[in-house]
């Protein structure tokens, strides 16, 4: 929405530039005939915010109004694991969802469906919001469809009654490399809401606000470099106009925050970049279709026919997402039409060992039929296998073999090396605090769908399959899959935290805070469950002296 010439609103930015205002300018007001919920919820969704650089610039004392509002005056997890794999497009759907993605089937950035042939790309000015189009779920907004709900800036909305988007500014400052101003950009858009609420007479129920310019900044210069670390203060000084803004109009004692993000950033820029497609050939004999041919081949009234025409001169279609995870879909003796069968994936079983020995693997997965997954790293190999009973989820580790992904080390993991079945959260208890977090459920879970390959490769340390970027992310190790996640508002306590959860079970708190959480009943199962009651109780705790697990 353009802001009109002489608007008061536009004067209040000039006062709120700093997250705050002087005594004697202009506050936002809203009239009284607005109609203000009884309960809302404001998501800050900061693309590739790691974790480690943001505890490194709190421990600095250079994010002040994070530290007020979500350290002193919120709830941190201390252990918040994103979905795998831990890429932009794949979270996103999942944090609006509950879902992860093999249940959603956003497997990543870009992915290929062997079914129809179809290749996705979300990664162009033309395809970033083709995502609201690909997925089954229902979207928080979707949940709360007679509610007003808005988002600001986000390729990831369906459902959401109004958008905010700036596509022609924010493009030009995204092309040159503009990207703390793309970010500023939603902070200045909130203030927007306020002539919106007016003109609908509701403040929205739900509001998510999406900072994309912390990612880019760390791809291009490096979550390790200054711009990185700019970009972050940046965050936090939207954070705070946000947040004062919200003050001013007298909302903040019945508006939850939410700061969360999708992923780690881990600085890959060091040359070590191995090139998969090339030992498939080389090693396996094996001649890769990768999404850059296929960038380079579009035509756009390609047909089913031609298109399958030209894959069946490959042997593999090789999909990598943010550079440190890669899907492979092989072509079956019957053709891409067919499902690849168990003999071509034992065959391919036997040569990750092989690929596991390559110092740029950390883990190597191959389906293994349904619910059934073989994982092959170095140390060892496993069968991990999942089932549902009774609406719960349970997974099993069979077939143990050596120490893989140093599974036995961990006191915590290694008690549920017993062949039996545990429930999903009892996995994600006893590894969150790894280096692997939660990685058994979701390695079975990702395979739900048709869209991962027939194997996924997950990259070691800082190693990448991508020589384009000198920072990713999309492994299966924590640097990645760690992420922050901090909840404020009217009765969540104040320096508390919980030990652990997931990026999907944010959704769901949200509808809980908000009284809705029984809408869920009428939209299926979900992955997420609602923290509310763990979160009060960490304040009960906390007023008792009594100290959380972690």
């Amino acid at each position: 929405m353009r802001v009109r010439r002489g608007n008061p609103h536009l004067l209040l930015f000039i006062g709120l530039a700093g997250g705050c205002a002087a005594p004697h300018e202009l506050r936002p007001t809203l009239t009284d005939d607005v109609e203000r919920p009884a309960s809302g919820a404001l998501i800050f969704f900061a693309d590739g915010l790691d974790a480690r650089r943001l505890d490194e610039l709190l421990a600095r004392g250079e994010l002040p109004h994070v530290q007020k509002r979500f350290i002193e005056g919120g709830l941190r997890v201390e252990h918040a694991i994103a979905s795998l794999p831990p890429i932009t497009y794949p979270n996103a759907v999942s944090l609006l969802t509950g879902v992860h993605p093999g249940h959603h089937g956003i497997v990543g950035n870009q992915w290929f469906d062997r079914r129809t042939l179809r290749f996705q790309d979300y990664s162009s000015a033309a395809t970033y919001r083709a995502v609201n189009e690909d997925f089954r779920a229902a979207t928080l907004f979707e949940i709360l469809a007679d509610d007003f709900t808005v988002s600001i800036q986000s390729h990831t909305r369906r459902g959401a009654v109004y958008t905010f988007d700036r596509m022609v500014e924010s493009g030009i400052d995204w092309f040159f490399g503009r990207y703390r101003e793309v970010d500023e950009r939603v902070g200045k858009r909130f203030v927007d809401l306020i002539p919106l609420a007016e003109g609908v007479r509701r403040w929205p129920r739900v509001v998510l606000t999406y900072f994309p310019g912390i990612d880019q900044t760390g791809h291009v210069h490096g979550s390790a470099s200054p711009a990185y670390e700019e970009a972050i203060r940046n965050l936090d000084r939207q954070i705070g106009r946000i947040a004062g803004v919200l003050d001013a109009l007298k909302l903040s004692d019945r508006i939850y925050l939410v700061l969360v993000t999708d992923h780690g950033h881990v600085a890959t820029g060091h040359g070590r970049r191995f090139d998969l497609a090339r030992w498939l050939t080389s090693k396996h004999g094996l001649r890769s279709y990768t999404i850059r041919d296929r960038r380079r081949e579009l035509r756009i009234d390609e047909s089913y026919v031609a298109l399958l025409n030209r894959l069946d001169s490959y042997d593999a279609a090789l999909i990598t997402g943010a550079f440190r995870s890669a899907m492979i879909h092989l072509r079956g003796r019957r053709g891409w039409s067919y499902p690849v069968g168990p003999e071509e994936s034992r065959r391919l079983a036997e040569a990750a060992p092989r690929l596991v020995d390559e110092p740029a693997v950390e883990a190597v997965l191959t389906r293994d039929g349904p619910a059934r997954v073989r994982l092959n790293a170095r140390g060892g190999s496993a069968v991990l296998e999942g089932r549902h009973q009774g609406g719960d989820a349970f997974y099993r580790v069979a077939e143990l073999c050596g120490n893989p992904l140093g599974f036995r080390e961990n006191p915590a993991i290694s008690a549920l090396l017993d062949d039996d079945w545990h429930a999903s959260r009892t996995w994600l208890a006893a590894s969150a605090a790894s280096n692997h977090p939660d990685f058994v459920p979701q390695a079975v879970e990702m395979f739900d769908s048709t869209r991962t390959g027939d194997v996924v490769v997950f990259a070691a340390d800082d190693w990448s399959f991508d020589a384009s970027d000198i920072s990713g992310h999309g492994s299966c190790l924590s640097a990645d899959m760690h992420i922050p996640l901090y909840f404020a508002g009217p009765d969540v306590p104040r320096g508390a935290t919980l030990p652990f959860a997931r990026l999907v079970d944010v959704m769901p708190t949200i509808l809980d805070f908000l009284g809705e959480l029984h809408r869920l009943e009428r939209n299926g199962v979900i992955d997420g469950v609602s923290l509310r009651a763990e979160i009060l109780r960490a304040g009960e705790d906390q007023a008792a002296g009594v100290q959380s697990p972690s």
